[in-house]
């Protein structure tokens, strides 16, 4: 927000997150006060766009103008082209072809690289019966279930049972994957950059995913971390190696700016598989960004802005310089809390979006900022959290928290102490059980 002028930030809430970002960025809000449930960013992308009324009001020259999102599906797509703006993205159909789960083994085949064992199917065949046979005859038992465009794990399911399969396939939508299950896994993620004369590769970093304390889904996306004790060299490597010929790949297919590919390290056979390739801008976007903006390093979402446009650029962009992250001094984390009860609860009271400070086992509000780059080494930035009064399903995200420490502990993939404790202490600041 602070390195380049020609842009405007599109919220849906007005709430104090917009309040404190209007006081000094070029900010509009669809002002919303209505907090009875927390929309997904696509559903608040389709609600924007297909506002012709607002986006007229807010966008002014929009034949100028183009548009960036973190998430995109096929409705958005279609908005969006009702309204003549083009994007800072690549194609939507390009970024399906190349983010859909069923289509990956053929990647995976063309590079000649080892992937987990998987079956593919356009649709949810009609026999489970037959369907579960034959998974359980080629991949075992329990195996897993996935939509082909799912994201951050929310329809992926373990079946061991013909009725578990049953209930997953009700969550596919747009083409259904299974796999192997590996019960003795590390996920890890890396970030790539496109240009046309260069491959930028970040990581790999961990994922949270798994850890009982942040979601009950064993699936569930709940974070990155910087923690590099659990990787040797070797691995590292072998990673970056794989990441830069799907990156390679991508560019051959026309791919320009951020796309994220997601790694299992499968601890039993020490064989690395790469799962899936997000073609978008991804989570770990944000956490990345904010650790290059603190170390003075030009971050990868400007490379990325690049690819489509011309940004203008503020003086204190001109004072970044490229480089590659220090993690000598201290790791980064994002964690994503989400609801890992059973039953639905109510926000009772909103933790506003802020950096902390841990004193006497609360949070006690240091400064109203959102970057990382104003954090202490021993602050908290809350990013985002669901809002006071709100109703939150089972998996429905609690808060958003930024450290600059990993909370994974040293050579073992689990929550560091202190972190459960932060995670306890906001569960219990914010929620009632319904």
């Amino acid at each position: 927000m602070d390195l380049i002028d020609n842009y405007k930030i599109v919220c849906y809430n007005d709430d104090s997150t917009y309040e404190l970002l209007k006081k000094n960025w070029g900010v509009s809000s669809y002002l919303n006060t209505e907090f009875v449930e927390e929309l997904e960013s696509d559903q608040v992308a389709e609600i924007l766009l297909g506002d012709k009324n607002f986006l007229n009001r807010v966008i002014l020259g929009r034949e100028d103008s183009k548009v960036l999102f973190f998430y995109m599906n096929s409705k958005m797509d279609e908005l969006l082209k009702n309204t003549g703006m083009p994007m800072l993205l690549p194609a939507y159909d390009l970024q399906e072809k190349l983010g859909n789960k069923n289509l990956f083994s053929e990647i995976c085949k063309e590079l000649n690289i080892a992937e987990n064992k998987s079956l593919s199917f356009k649709k949810v065949p009609k026999n489970l019966s037959d369907l579960f046979m034959r998974c359980q005859n080629a991949l075992g038992l329990p195996f897993i279930v996935q939509d082909a465009l799912g994201a951050s794990g929310a329809e992926t399911s373990l079946a061991g049972t013909e009725n578990e399969l049953r209930k997953a396939g009700e969550k596919i939508k747009q083409g259904l994957r299974i796999t192997k299950y590996l019960p003795n896994n590390i996920p890890v993620s890396v970030h790539i950059c496109i240009s046309n004369d260069q491959i930028i590769i970040q990581g790999p970093w961990l994922q949270l995913i798994g850890l009982p304390e942040l979601s009950a889904d064993p699936f569930r996306f709940t974070g990155n971390d910087t923690n590099q004790s659990l990787l040797d060299r070797s691995f590292i490597n072998k990673v970056r190696d794989m990441s830069e010929k799907i990156g390679v790949f991508a560019r051959l297919k026309g791919y320009q700016g951020i796309l994220g590919v997601d790694y299992l390290w499968d601890k039993d056979t020490n064989t690395i598989y790469p799962q899936e390739i997000n073609s978008r801008l991804v989570g770990l976007t944000r956490l990345l960004t904010g650790i290059q903006k603190d170390q003075f390093i030009f971050p990868d979402l400007l490379k990325h802005i690049e690819a489509f446009d011309t940004p203008h650029y503020s003086a204190k962009c001109k004072m970044l310089h490229p480089g590659d992250i220090d993690l000598s001094r201290h790791d980064y984390s994002q964690v994503i809390i989400r609801n890992n009860l059973p039953k639905n609860i109510i926000i009772s009271k909103r933790i506003e979006p802020s950096i902390y400070r841990m004193r006497d086992g609360s949070l006690e509000k240091t400064k109203s900022s959102l970057f990382v780059h104003d954090m202490g080494d021993d602050d908290i930035l809350v990013v985002s959290s669901a809002h006071e009064g709100c109703e939150l399903y089972p998996g429905e995200v609690i808060a958003k928290f930024i450290l600059k420490k990993s909370v994974i502990e040293n050579s073992r993939y689990k929550l560091k102490t202190d972190a459960i404790r932060l995670v306890d202490s906001i569960k219990k600041y914010t929620t009632i059980p319904r």
